[in-house]
Formats: structure tokens, sequence, C-alpha cells
């Protein structure tokens, strides 16, 4: 009988110890996932640099399509665009990836006489003249 409980008493120990094991090994994966692989990058950093890819591509595609509506318009008018009413798009037409509507500047190059394009969007904190604007700048080459 006495060495029954001994078996037991063992066994619990053992159980439990394969228990905490368990828990301590699924910890260390969550750890790793979210906080890093020893030099390289984590999970997270990857979700984040996922994220500003996407936010990036979002507004070149707008970039793009303003770039266009500001070429026709100079076309159109043989003058470069002032304002977004000046190029009739619709309110929104033109918004960065946090719901804002981007701005832009038109100016000549002295050099070259083509048309530069500055596209301006507030960034995230969604202020425009602070540190986390992103500006694209690009020729129209017309």
């Amino acid at each position: 009988m006495h060495s029954q409980r001994r078996v037991s008493r063992v066994a619990n120990r053992g159980s439990a110890a394969l228990g905490l094991i368990g828990l301590l090994i699924a910890l260390a994966i969550v750890l790793y996932l979210l906080f890093g692989n020893m030099g390289g990058t984590s999970y997270m950093d990857e979700v984040n640099n996922g994220r500003k890819q996407g936010q990036q591509a979002s507004i070149d595609m707008q970039s793009e399509q303003l770039l266009t509506c500001i070429t026709q318009y100079q076309l159109a008018n043989d003058a470069l665009p002032k304002s977004m009413e000046d190029l009739e798009a619709p309110a929104g037409a033109f918004v960065d990836p946090w719901g804002l509507q981007v701005r832009f500047s038109c100016e000549k190059d002295p050099r070259s006489g083509h048309g530069v394009v500055h596209i301006v969007s507030a960034g995230p904190d969604g202020e425009f003249e602070t540190e986390d604007d992103l500006t694209t700048t690009r020729d129209l080459s017309i």
C-alpha cells in the first residue's frame, strides 16, 4: 500500500512536470513569433513591413491616377492645374490609405520646361507638414 502511494505521487509529479514543460514551450513559441528570432525580423516586424508596403502601393496607385488627370488637364488647357477643383475630380477621388484627400502642387522645371508634380499624403497622423507625411514627386514629360 505504501509503495502504491509513492508510485502515485511520482506519476503525479511527472505529469505536472510534463504539463509545465509543455506550457513553457508554448510560451516560448508565442514570444518568438511576437518579438523576434535572435537578430532576424519578428513576425510583428513582418506584419508592419507588409502594412507599410501596402500603404505605399496604394499611394503609388493614387499618384499615377492623379498624374494621369493632371496630364489630361495640361493637354486640354495648355496649363498646369492649381487645385483639385481645376481637375473637376469628385470629392474623395484621391485619398490616401488613411482616408484623407491628398494634396498636390505643380510647377515648371526651369531646366527641362516640363511640369513637375508634388503629391503629398498627410500620413498616419492625418496632419500635413509633419514628419510622417509621404511625398511623391513626378515629372510630366509632355
